[in-house]
């Protein structure tokens, strides 16, 4: 248990960011790729709170997929509402291969293959294990609901589904997929702190040019990129799915300290179990609340590429205007010292280099680090178990 506690609590958060702010800075300086952060007023207080807080738990940013590159300008935002050094990305498992990022991501991120079947058991213990407040007090979790990436291939079928449920036609972002978002809720349970709701929009190189690793390859990098944040508690998706209402935007501002869990707001037992109609509630509550979200950020995003107007329909907001020039003088010092180390191991120890470049090759093919924090739930389950049972106890003495 002291391995994967003192890894998550230690070396991630410094290797993470150090690394994530590097990589940053690129974008930003190098790219220029200009970054604009919008949070709603009671977001700003969610966030502070939860930098503050002791051990407030885990964080799942739900985020539209316009390209494939979004994972990459997560950074630029998360490094100025510093947090980016509990981000966790859930991908496709081509990432895991591409050298040198993927070896790295391997030991920091979730890979799928797209294929719920298999998926299922390799997302979920992969959530139980990093988001407990056993193993890491913090964790922020990126998770694209749509499935993919806006293609034209992916626009046909998110139509046709939309035809076959009599759904409108969406044509910025694609119906969501709700399973995965319900079943990460249920996996994370009260170490979930909430969803933060994320809005990506771009400036285009050139007009209707959707950035991908070609353009990125070709020095065709996008002109900006802007974000919008709404966060939402997941006893506010329940209370609006029974009053049959829209929840429209950010739950307002609750301290920690006087919220409600949602194994509470379900009415559960004293020993937080729910019955199957108790968690048929909250299933369809966070079901209706993510598509509810798609069809704001549709709108949002129609007014923005269409009419070239961002958030016209959010009176309230705050922009995230400080540039994180701190963070990136340590990433840069840090990579320094890094490169003078790796030509002093080319010059002398060249073998280490290629023994280093075989093993990393060889853990990213089997996914080496992904299975040893899957083998640890059984222990993060009788830890939380143990620590419930203390609690407890507590309470009736």
């Amino acid at each position: 248990s002291f391995d994967i506690r003192f890894l998550m609590t230690y070396m991630k958060p410094f290797y993470v960011n150090y690394g994530y702010c590097y990589l940053s800075f690129i974008l930003e300086y190098l790219c220029g790729i200009k970054c604009k952060a919008f949070v709603s007023p009671s977001t700003y207080h969610f966030l502070e709170e939860y930098k503050r807080c002791k051990d407030p738990g885990s964080i799942i940013i739900s985020m539209n997929h316009r390209c494939r590159s979004d994972w990459m300008m997560i950074w630029l935002v998360l490094v100025r509402l510093e947090l980016i050094q509990y981000l966790i990305i859930i991908a496709r498992k081509l990432l895991r291969f591409v050298p040198f990022i993927g070896w790295v991501f391997c030991w920091v991120g979730v890979f799928l293959e797209r294929n719920w079947s298999i998926d299922r058991s390799i997302l979920l213990d992969m959530i139980k294990v990093l988001g407990s407040r056993m193993v890491e007090p913090r964790c922020v979790w990126l998770f694209f609901t749509e499935g993919t990436d806006l293609w034209h291939v992916a626009i046909a079928k998110s139509n046709a589904y939309a035809d076959k449920h009599n759904l409108p036609h969406f044509k910025y972002v694609l119906h969501p997929r709700t399973q995965g978002l319900v079943q990460i809720v249920h996996e994370s349970n009260e170490n979930l702190y909430g969803v933060l709701d994320a809005t990506i929009a771009y400036i285009d190189y050139a007009p209707h040019e959707r950035f991908n690793e070609f353009y990125l390859a070709l020095g065709r990098y996008p002109k900006a990129v802007y974000f919008y944040f709404e966060f939402v508690t997941i006893d506010d998706m329940v209370r609006h799915y029974r009053d049959k209402s829209v929840l429209d935007g950010s739950s307002a501002f609750v301290p920690l300290s006087q919220r409600q869990k949602f194994v509470q707001t379900l009415d559960g037992d004293h020993e937080g179990t729910q019955s199957e109609e108790q968690i048929e509630v909250l299933d369809n509550a966070i079901a209706q609340w993510l598509k509810q979200s798609f069809q704001r950020k549709e709108q949002r995003l129609t007014q923005w590429y269409e009419h070239g107007r961002w958030l016209e329909d959010e009176p309230h907001k705050i922009e995230y205007q400080a540039v994180p020039r701190s963070s990136y003088a340590i990433a840069l010092a840090i990579f320094a010292v890094h490169v003078v180390a790796f030509i002093w191991v080319w010059n002398n120890m060249r073998w280490y280099v290629w023994l280093s470049f075989v093993i990393h090759t060889f853990f990213a093919l089997h996914d080496t680090a992904g299975k040893m924090y899957r083998s640890y739930r059984p222990w993060v389950e009788r830890m939380e178990k143990e620590n419930k049972n203390k609690n407890k106890n507590k309470k009736m003495n």
